[in-house]
């Protein structure tokens, strides 16, 4: 049964105090920070991303993201640490990808017969590198002020056709998350060069718990893949150590990116071929061919 918990704020700011309704459904830590002179009462299955919206506004934002950080993912037996990007490896979005930014390219700059396969060198790499690579293969050199314009309207047509018409999830992501999700050695993390409204319309189309798992977007981070950024900031909200980390990743960039950041990878060809994968610890062509068990002999195989 659910018990209605209050957590009582003062932030060290002289901000003023600030209280937060809080569902528990399991037994509670109770944690304190002296510097922040916060008294936090939380649990595992908490929603971080109720907590955050409801934290907005109130001077206290920046303290939640310590709490998650410090108590929400560290310790409690986790042994493995499970990665997972957004874009072509959770939900399929590639083809809506390019559908909205051909349509956008056409409308905005005059290009035409530009195809799905012109923004490969773009994959993995943030909306701006994707618009930009596209253009180029058709000789259309963009400034950044152009890119970013393109990006600013990709990125409300893409939220909305989401919300509209949904989106399906590559076969086998869902199972694989639950069952990390329902392990108590594992923790997951969503890693993602995607905004975070982009990529919450995402997740919530795809029906993927997010709000149980850590989670890094392009809003988060200044440098984007093959840059190791966007990892190296998941692994330490996991509070798991990189070598036991393994992120899932569909692009030659965020294959670069894992790599550089210590962790394992594993590589899923859904996106481009193996060939352009194979620094990954593992390729598969689909996610219905891992479990649990391979992620741990992955992990554990790395150090004998």
């Amino acid at each position: 049964m659910s018990v209605a918990r209050s957590v009582r704020m003062a932030a060290s700011s002289g901000g003023g105090d600030s209280t937060i309704s809080l569902t528990v459904s399991k037994p509670t830590i109770v944690a304190t920070k002296t510097r922040e002179e916060v008294f936090f009462v939380y649990a595992m299955d908490a929603s971080f991303a109720r907590m955050r919206k409801e934290s907005q506004g109130r001077g206290i934002h920046a303290i939640m993201s310590r709490f998650e950080t410090g108590f929400g993912m560290k310790g409690m037996n986790a042994q493995y640490g499970m990665i997972l990007d957004v874009d072509g490896l959770i939900g399929d979005t590639e083809p809506i990808n390019a559908k909205v930014t051909i349509r956008l390219l056409e409308e905005m700059y005059g290009l035409k017969d530009v195809r799905y396969e012109d923004f490969a060198a773009g994959y993995g790499r943030g909306a701006e590198a994707y618009i930009r690579a596209g253009a180029r293969v058709h000789g259309l050199e963009l400034t950044d002020e152009q890119v970013h314009a393109v990006a600013e309207i990709r990125e409300r047509r893409l939220a909305e056709t989401i919300r509209k018409e949904g989106l399906p999830a590559f076969p086998g992501v869902l199972d694989l998350i639950h069952a990390g999700l329902r392990d108590g050695r594992f923790r997951l993390s969503i890693a993602t060069s995607a905004t975070r409204e982009l990529s919450e319309a995402i997740l919530t189309a795809v029906k993927v718990p997010y709000e149980r798992m850590a989670y890094v977007s392009g809003s988060d981070v200044k440098k984007k893949k093959p840059d190791p950024q966007i990892f190296l900031i998941a692994i330490e909200r996991l509070g798991v150590p990189a070598n036991r980390c393994v992120v899932f990743e569909d692009a030659p960039s965020g294959v670069q990116a894992a790599k550089a950041a210590g962790a394992r990878c594993i590589a899923v060809t859904n996106t481009v071929p193996a060939g352009e994968l194979e620094d990954a610890d593992l390729i598969v062509d689909s996610l219905e061919r891992v479990g649990l068990d391979t992620i741990r002999n992955l992990v554990n195989s790395g150090e004998r």
